[in-house]
């Protein structure tokens, strides 16, 4: 398994990880081994990323600073969720009305204690079936794109749209 060293930064906690959230999403056992911070970092990137996909406008989600923010949020790299949460609080009116948020950086506390009120079965429970989701959604693509002769390997969010609206 890649490991990458990551570090979150609330006002009110610090987590170390060594496990990204993409190495959590993509192997089912993964999350076995994992310590405590180690699950809820990856639970709470894994929450925001729903949070970031279900509220943010289409034309953030167009943009490049979308694929780097998710990019931040799978990888664990570049960006604390401190710096998530505040630049997305600060570019997207959705997803700052949708999470309560406003300029600053208490949205971090605020996001952990969001989604820090279950218990570790809970987020297991939840992760492991969000990898599943996101593995039956994998498929339904890559067989998309079979059926029109899309290459499966180089499937954007363009192409996704395209294959929606057939």
């Amino acid at each position: 398994m890649t490991r990458n060293t990551s570090r979150s930064t609330t006002d009110a906690v610090t987590i170390e990880t060594t496990t990204t959230t993409s190495d959590i999403l993509s192997k089912p056992d993964a999350i076995n081994d994992l310590t405590d911070n180690e699950l809820i970092d990856v639970y709470v990137r894994m929450k925001l990323t729903q949070e970031l996909s279900r509220h943010t406008s289409a034309s953030f989600r167009r943009s490049t600073h979308w694929d780097e923010l998710l990019d931040a949020l799978k990888t664990g790299e570049n960006y604390s969720l401190k710096e998530i949460a505040i630049q997305t609080a600060g570019r997207d009116a959705d997803i700052t009305q949708s999470l309560g948020w406003e300029r600053g950086p208490g949205n971090t506390r605020t996001l952990y204690e969001r989604y820090t009120d279950v218990t570790f079965d809970d987020m297991i429970e939840e992760t492991d079936a969000f990898r599943e989701t996101l593995e039956t959604a994998r498929e339904a693509v890559q067989a998309a794109c079979r059926g029109c002769g899309t290459d499966a390997i180089t499937v954007c969010r363009a192409r996704i749209e395209h294959h929606a609206d057939k």
